[in-house]
């Protein structure tokens, strides 16, 4: 993050503070209880932004080494990004041009190449299929460089890896991101180190999850017992980046800059930064590490959920692997115990026909944003 910008977050926030206020949204938005709810609205996300939209696949810290790959299947077809001999990231469809078979599961090193678990067809990093063992002259007549695995459409920057899952245009990546490669940069996520990625399945609606990061307002009231006395529930400071965003939600231990010189400032360690990467994803810078959100929709109540740590140095012994467990334990404590279960009751409320539509006040700016970016995406 640029200084001058950092000590501009640290100013920003200290004015607020005087008066207990938020930065104001222009107006209310009124978001339609139905897109958390429609079947039809939902397939129209999977078409638009799950399929034609450049998505977050990863970190580059998630494939650091030649053969380390990364599976995409939230939606659509499956994908497996792989890093390649000559350190070149590559996206291809995931599925065996013999009989479809699931090629790679989950994360992991496929080592030289990448080997069908139902007949062993063999390609390499590139996706060229490369042997076809016991199978002597029954594929003859099939030249066998159309044989090699689809590629989809990758883009490797900033430390972020993006695919496009349903389309052949390439991604430009810095129009991607509206400005905000820049800012990341001064992060250097690919010097971070991947620990841990836990998955699971929620029942309400995919947008939910990334809503429950989008503003502070609710922290002094669902988070009463566990981390309202860190954070302010007031002056969370939020900026756009076209359908993208950054939040920043402060801790009460930036009161202690306030007689300190400007240029000793600094939004960090005090601030959680939230960076929305629409559609879909959530990346968290917390104190010394970064967390990765990655959801997409089984159902219009159901939701795929990978949470990621990620952190600044390698954890070679188990002391460093239990400190980033215990991160990860405290995160998934708080969101799956406290902001899940209320977006359960609300999802099965809302289909239930409680509400027409839900209010997102001016205090709530970066909420607003999101679902008014989903909106462009679609009708785009």
């Amino acid at each position: 993050m640029d200084r001058d910008a950092d000590i501009g977050l640290v100013r920003r926030f200290l004015a607020l503070h005087e008066t207990r206020a938020d930065e104001l949204a222009p107006a209310t938005y009124r978001q339609p209880a139905a897109d958390y709810t429609s079947a039809e609205h939902l397939e129209r996300e999977r078409r638009t932004l799950f399929r034609g939209t450049p998505l977050l696949a990863g970190l580059s810290a998630d494939i650091p080494e030649a053969g380390d790959y990364l599976t995409v299947s939230g939606d659509g077809a499956p994908i497996v990004v792989v890093r390649g001999d000559d350190g070149v990231v590559r996206a291809m469809v995931n599925t065996c041009r013999h009989r479809g078979a699931r090629l790679l599961e989950g994360r992991g090193r496929a080592s030289r190449c990448i080997v069908c678990p139902y007949h062993s067809w063999t390609y390499d990093l590139t996706g060229r299929l490369t042997a076809q063992p016991g199978a002597g002259d029954a594929f003859a007549d099939v030249d066998r460089h159309d044989l090699g695995l689809p590629p989809v459409p990758i883009a490797e920057g900033h430390g972020l890896i993006f695919v496009r899952p349903d389309s052949d245009e390439p991604i430009d990546l810095d129009a991607v991101l509206c400005g905000l490669g820049p800012e990341l940069d001064g992060y250097k996520l690919a010097s971070y180190h991947h620990v841990e990625t836990r998955t699971h399945v929620q029942v309400f609606n995919w947008k939910f999850v990334i809503d429950t990061f989008l503003e502070a307002y609710h922290i002094f009231s669902l988070h009463k017992q566990s981390i309202a006395p860190q954070y302010f529930s007031t002056g969370a400071l939020f900026d756009p980046y076209g359908p993208h965003s950054r939040l920043i939600g402060v801790r009460r231990s930036i009161v202690e800059l306030a007689g300190q010189p400007e240029d000793s400032w600094s939004i960090l360690p005090h601030g959680t930064v939230h960076y929305v990467l629409a559609p879909n994803a959530l990346l968290v810078h917390q104190l010394d590490h970064f967390e990765l959100w990655r959801v997409f929709p089984l159902a219009v109540d159901r939701t795929l959920v990978h949470t990621g740590l990620y952190a600044p140095a390698a954890p070679d012994d188990e002391r460093a692997q239990r400190h980033w467990r215990k991160n990860l334990d405290l995160l998934l404590q708080v969101t799956t115990t406290e902001d899940f279960p209320q977006c359960e009751r609300i999802q099965a409320d809302l289909a239930a026909g409680a509400l027409d539509e839900l209010v997102f006040g001016r205090n709530e700016p970066a909420l607003a944003h999101f679902h008014r970016s989903l909106s462009a995406l679609l009708s785009d």
